[in-house]
């Protein structure tokens, strides 16, 4: 009798341990934000930067760089999982994006780059908020934000 009640009590353990598996979800890591600035002396050789530093804008020639570390689910996701970074700029009203779509199943650790233009930067501003969000057929899986995005 005791070790019947002991095996059903491991087969209800066992199904709750897939049970959890089963409802893993995909999480962001971190996100990584870098700006990367062209050298002056290529920016202006025209002009001969190194003379005339005074005149150079500082913010010419920038881009940024957002660098987002997630981690997908053991079981893995189905394909078609798309990671979606949208943004904010300074001098432009409404919201931006990017987006990385994954043709195959992903499983473990995901690194998705994205990479705001230099031309993008000039025309519309520094960036001032963004968010990061992870999608499977219109479901959100997971998001992280700036403090700034609202």
């Amino acid at each position: 009798m005791y070790w019947k009640k002991l095996a059903v009590m491991g087969c209800c353990l066992i199904g709750l341990g897939v049970e959890a598996r089963s409802q893993e979800r995909p999480y962001i890591r971190r996100v990584d934000r870098t700006t990367a600035s062209m050298d002056r002396e290529i920016r202006s050789s025209s002009l001969m930067g190194s003379r005339m530093p005074k005149f150079l804008d500082e913010r010419a020639g920038t881009r940024e760089t957002f660098v987002v570390r997630w981690k997908a689910p053991r079981q893995g996701l189905d394909a078609g999982v798309l990671v979606l970074f949208e943004y904010k700029q300074g001098r432009e009203d409404g919201v931006k994006n990017l987006h990385i779509k994954y043709p195959f199943r992903v499983a473990g650790e995901r690194v998705s780059e994205f990479v705001v233009s230099e031309k993008a930067i000039e025309r519309a501003g520094p960036l001032y908020a963004w968010r990061v969000r992870i999608v499977l057929r219109g479901r959100l899986l997971a998001e992280e934000r700036s403090a700034s995005w609202k």
